[in-house]
């Protein structure tokens, strides 16, 4: 498959580095989608079904290792490269420990990212079985059933119905409060910063200040969308009996 086949999805929070991006994989010939967050990311994926991504460590909101747990939660094969200064390149070890296919450091040079995409395409490629637009008559595989998983994986609606159902299930064993709700991308985001919000006041202690340093918000905005959520950062704090 030729990069001019492959689509790449750029999330970085920062506009200039999104445009940078996007003018220099398009230049290599690939197709380019961009989000500015974990959310719009979310939605472009449902639209259309990239062959990698290449996520920002450290955005507002969603981090890149929450990006990339919500994206593979549908496309457990996506690979997926890190974008990380020299700040987070621990946070960027430990991704890569849970699945992260790759990470380049910022600032980087053109000749490094796409080394770092190409290299990553490659590997992918020859671990996983072809989706639906890498599928055609003319090279069937030597197997029918892998094709059929991967089909089905490719379809519009199944993919926003696994992220779904599968929040939902990480919501429910941290017995978090998943009220019935509508299907759709709404309540794929809702529960997506539900089970990211739970794990930065799990990892803090309930210490909302740490917590918002950790997403790279600030505390006001945390403590809003804490409540929004409908938790309690002092249920997270260890008791003192």
């Amino acid at each position: 498959m030729s990069a001019a086949d492959r689509l790449v999805l750029v999330v970085d929070d920062e506009e200039s580095m999104r445009h940078y991006l996007m003018k220099t994989l398009t230049r290599e010939g690939y197709r380019v989608a961009v989000a500015r967050d974990g959310p719009e990311a979310l939605a472009l994926s449902q639209e259309r079904t990239p062959d990698l991504a290449l996520v920002d460590v450290r955005m507002p909101g969603m981090d890149g290792v929450a990006v990339m747990r919500s994206l593979r939660a549908s496309l457990p094969r996506l690979p997926v490269v890190l974008m990380t200064g020299h700040g987070t390149v621990q946070h960027a070890l430990t991704a890569m420990k849970q699945g992260a296919t790759d990470y380049v450091m910022k600032p980087f040079r053109v000749e490094a990212v796409l080394a770092t995409v190409a290299k990553a395409l490659a590997t992918e490629t020859s671990e996983r079985p072809p989706t639906l637009r890498g599928t055609g008559p003319a090279e069937p595989p030597a197997a029918p059933e892998p094709v059929t998983r991967s089909v089905t994986a490719s379809s519009e609606e199944v993919p926003e119905r696994g992220v779904l159902a599968w929040l939902r299930e990480r919501a429910e064993e941290r017995g978090l409060p998943v009220a019935p709700a509508e299907e759709g991308l709404r309540e794929v985001v809702r529960l997506a910063e539900m089970v990211h919000v739970d794990e930065l006041l799990r990892m803090t202690d309930g210490n909302i200040s740490r917590a918002a340093e950790m997403a790279g918000i600030t505390r006001p905005n945390l403590h809003r969308k804490i409540l929004d959520l409908g938790l309690d950062a002092n249920a997270y704090r260890p008791s003192t009996q």
